[in-house]
């Protein structure tokens, strides 16, 4: 049980390092880019909504691959019973 919360844990701060490395090379950029602050804001707002529908987008993908499995494991099952 322990080596499976270990796995969970490394997969999170992977996730988590993935997710936030964009913002920060962003945010780099932008300040080398000379922006105005307005428009440093807007492209912050615009970062951010593309970010939260990311996360949507993966939270959907998450529910498409348990839903196919689900399925799947199903199917099987009822193919196995047809068969005894």
């Amino acid at each position: 049980m322990s080596g499976l919360v270990a796995i969970v844990a490394i997969i999170l701060m992977i996730h988590f390092a993935r997710q936030n490395a964009p913002r920060r090379r962003w945010q780099g950029l932008m300040r080398e880019s000379g922006f105005s602050p307005e428009d440093r804001e807007d492209l912050e707002r615009r970062l951010a909504a593309v970010e939260q529908l990311e996360g949507r987008v993966l939270e959907l993908e998450n529910r498409l691959d348990f839903a196919e499995r689900l399925l799947t494991s199903r199917s099987q099952s009822d193919i196995s019973a047809e068969t005894h």
